[in-house]
Formats: structure tokens, sequence, C-alpha cells
């Protein structure tokens, strides 16, 4: 593989099972298909796309600095229509509330009615709860900005319902 062809599959966002077929010069496709498996389960598959990979997650898994094939100054970011979203769930339970994802429970908050009055908003309340689960130290969640979005909503929904915060606003 020429120098040429190098850089034009590591300047896109993603390697197809074909293009990391010819970067290792693997005779038959299907071991192609092996790598990237192998890969995505490594790194997490941040794409979600069948027989692609993150240019991010082929340089983690073999250890490559980033800044050899990424401009650091370059938006990483990827475009809601092809992001994988996590389902995402705001419960009460008896004495907390419990944020689910896909099914399991990643955050817990204790009682947080003594931050509630009669001036508050569900949508503050919503942004102050997910702020600290985004930032605690010690078992904060990561979150994508649409990931995020969906939570909100469902806190919205969710704290109306328990607490008739937005009555008057509707």
């Amino acid at each position: 593989m020429d120098y040429k062809r190098r850089e034009e599959i590591f300047s896109k966002e993603s390697i197809s099972t074909r293009e990391l077929q010819e970067i290792f010069e693997i005779s038959m496709l299907a071991n192609a298909s092996l790598l990237m498996t192998k890969i995505k389960k490594e790194t997490g598959d941040r794409l979600g796309i069948k027989g692609k990979i993150h240019i991010a997650d082929y340089c983690k898994y073999f250890g490559i600095e980033t800044d050899r094939y990424i401009n650091p100054q370059a938006d990483m970011e990827i475009p809601e229509s092809i992001h994988p979203k996590r389902k995402m769930k705001f419960s009460a339970g008896y004495h907390e509330w419990n944020v689910f994802i896909n099914g399991r429970i990643a955050y817990t908050f204790d009682d947080f009615s003594e931050l509630i009055n009669e001036d508050t908003t569900a949508k503050e309340l919503a942004e102050m709860l997910i702020e600290q689960m985004t930032t605690d130290e010690e078992k904060g969640v990561q979150l994508n900005k649409w990931e995020i979005k969906d939570l909100k909503q469902e806190m919205i929904d969710r704290l109306n319902y328990h607490y008739g915060l937005d009555k008057e606003n509707k």
C-alpha cells in the first residue's frame, strides 16, 4: 500500500472491512471481518455500523497515538443520524431515583426533594441532576449530547408527573 492510499483511508472518520483488509494485506475478507469484530469488542464500537469502525477505535486498539492520523483540532463528533443511542429511563424508587441505560441501573440519585421549591422548574432540576451525574468523580456516567437530550426530556416528563413542577407553565 502506498502512502497516498493510506492517507485516503485515515483521513476519513471510519475504516471499512475492505480497507482493513487492504491495510494489513489480508487475503480473505472474512479474516479482516474477524479482526474488525475483535477491535469493536475491545474498544466499544462507537459507530455501531456493521462493516465499519471509527478511526479512533482503530488507533486505540493498536495503541497508535491519534495525532499521527487525526487532526486534534478537527471536530470528531459523529452525526446524530448514524450515532447509536442507548435507551434512557429515569425511574422513581422508594427513597431514590435511578437512571437506567439499556435496562441497567447506571446512576442512582438519593432523595433530592429538598432541591424543589415553588420556583423550581423540571428543566432546571433535570439539568442539575444530569450535571451531577456526568461530573461525579466516583460513579459518573459518560453520555453523548443526544443521550443527554433524551435523558433530559425523560427526566422533565417524570419530574412533572411526580412533582407537578411545570403545571402553571403549560
